[in-house]
């Protein structure tokens, strides 16, 4: 099963989430392969997409087509994906500063552990003066695997920043086994996306909310998320 809900294709409340919300960084920092969905190409995005060898027979092999064509996505290598990898906080802010449409942004963030000379520098300060990203109780953390609620925190934040004025019921989430599993401060973005279908559950009934978001979830529910917006761009 995807894990989100639904099958491999498609695209991805209330009151403001607390100070810190994603205050619970995966524990194990995972180093990304050099200039992961960063490097500058010669090649046109349908030419990326047409290199990579390992997309080709998963699950989300659309959506991953459709956001490496659309640019949000490059690949960890020229011809790797790894659509069942996890997702690292510095290349979830890429992928949403790149949807917004790379607006003009500080040379600097406002963290201690984001150089000013990153691949993913102007992306952090971008979510940072956004609201997408507060931190984490060590800064960034640009390495740190994002888990599924943080996910949710950071595509609830976007959405309102793109103006879906997002309203959640997060009484809703107690219909799966692990609702107590989430932390208060992603209740509400747990909520709405679940309820926006962007996640969904588990055969087993559960959310997973401290499971890490593969790069492959989050291809899907990035499309879900755009399919939302009144331009579904």
């Amino acid at each position: 099963p995807d894990g989100i809900g639904g099958g491999g294709g498609g695209g991805g409340g209330g009151g403001s989430p607390s100070p810190k919300p994603e205050a619970k960084p995966d524990a194990a920092p995972q180093t990304p392969e050099p200039t992961p969905d960063t490097a500058p190409t010669q090649s046109t995005n349908a030419q990326i997409f047409a290199k990579l060898t390992d997309v080709s027979s998963h699950w989300a092999a659309d959506s991953i087509r459709a956001v490496v064509e659309r640019g949000l996505f490059n690949g960890l290598s020229e011809d790797t994906f790894a659509p069942d990898g996890g997702m690292t906080r510095s290349m979830m802010v890429t992928v949403l500063y790149r949807l917004a449409g790379q607006p003009a942004t500080k040379a600097d963030s406002a963290f201690a552990d984001v150089p000013a000379d990153t691949w993913y520098t102007g992306a952090v300060a971008w979510a940072a003066d956004s609201q997408i990203v507060t931190g984490t109780d060590s800064g960034f953390s640009p390495e740190n695997l994002v888990t599924r609620e943080q996910m949710a925190v950071m595509l609830y934040q976007y959405a309102k920043l793109a103006g879906l004025a997002p309203q959640a019921d997060p009484e809703r989430l107690q219909a799966h086994t692990d609702a107590a599993e989430i932390d208060v401060w992603a209740r509400d973005a747990m909520s709405w996306t679940v309820e926006q279908g962007l996640l969904g559950g588990y055969p087993d009934g559960t959310l997973r909310p401290q499971a890490n978001a593969t790069r492959a979830e989050v291809s899907v529910v990035l499309l879900r998320l755009i399919s939302l917006m009144p331009s579904g761009t």
